[in-house]
């Protein structure tokens, strides 16, 4: 089921960043955030399963004031990718008491 999950999620993220591969060279901050927040996300679901005995419990995750300070055009498989760096804030709301 985690697998699932994993794929899913990865499908999505390349179905996002393969949407901006068009006539734009420049990924959006929009995009970024929505990929950071996929990521943590399912990354907080996973070590929540671990910790925790059921789903309502998981930290809420959200992501903030995406600034995109240098991206890179790279080819993997031939497809064209970015490599972004650049600053985020990241809020963890933690279930009360734990």
């Amino acid at each position: 089921m985690k697998f699932l999950r994993q794929l899913a999620a990865i499908a999505l993220l390349s179905l996002l960043l393969t949407g901006c591969s068009g006539h734009n060279s420049k990924v959006s901050e929009q995009l970024v955030q929505k990929a950071l927040t996929l990521k943590l996300q399912t990354t907080q679901q996973q070590l929540g399963q671990q910790f925790y005995r059921n789903p309502s419990e998981f930290a809420e995750v959200s992501v903030r004031k995406v600034l995109i300070d240098k991206q890179t055009l790279l080819a993997i498989s031939g497809l064209p990718t970015y490599r972004v760096e650049g600053t985020y804030d990241v809020t963890l709301r933690l279930p009360q008491g734990k």
